[in-house]
């Protein structure tokens, strides 16, 4: 088990013990409220929003202990050549 993997696993534990359900508000919060953002701004993110983005997503809920998530950061700026090379990852499925 990798440290990050131990201290996500500690960090999820301690919260059991804080929480033990959602209140009716957290319940509405999470299942009938919430929506998917839909709304962005014209600038690049910068490199530590989407490293922080990436820690907090590759912990997520996996199928069959296997990760199926791929991410793909592409920065404005990368030369036309740089791209194409990434586009065969970003086309896989399964």
């Amino acid at each position: 088990m990798t440290d990050a993997t131990a201290l996500a696993q500690k960090a999820a534990a301690e919260i059991k013990t804080r929480i033990a359900q959602l209140d009716p508000l957290g319940l509405d919060l999470w299942f009938q409220e919430a929506r998917s953002h839909n709304a962005w701004q014209d600038r690049p993110a910068g490199d530590d929003p989407l490293r922080a983005l990436y820690e907090v997503a590759k912990m997520g809920p996996a199928t069959v202990n296997s990760s199926p998530a791929r991410f793909l950061f592409l920065i404005l700026g990368s030369s036309l050549a740089a791209r194409a090379l990434f586009l065969p990852f970003a086309l896989l499925r399964g």
